[in-house]
């Protein structure tokens, strides 16, 4: 099943990824909390989609808000390969 992965802090979209079936619950899929089957709107240059797990959608606002104090796109590619080294699949 496709997830998309936002940072847990910020809500801010770090990119796509797969996710298995839960090992412990056949069936059903392992859905990481800073996850969601939930695909983010098209968004144009200068602006990032932002996960609101209040709401349980995303948002569309300005890079310079959404990542305060970082650098945008170097920022959100760093936390994209964390996040995918924490969910690799055992071999």
């Amino acid at each position: 099943m496709k997830i998309y992965l936002f940072d847990s802090e910020t809500g801010v979209y770090l990119g796509e990824d797969f996710t298995d079936e839960a090992p412990m619950c056949k069936g059903r899929d392992a859905v990481p909390p800073d996850a969601t089957t939930i695909a983010p709107p098209l968004y144009r240059h200068g602006e990032v989609p932002v996960f609101s797990d209040v709401k349980n959608q995303w948002e569309i606002r300005p890079i310079s808000a959404a990542v305060a104090g970082s650098s945008g796109d170097s920022y959100m590619q760093a936390n994209l390969q964390s996040k995918r080294q924490m969910f690799q699949p055992l071999r």
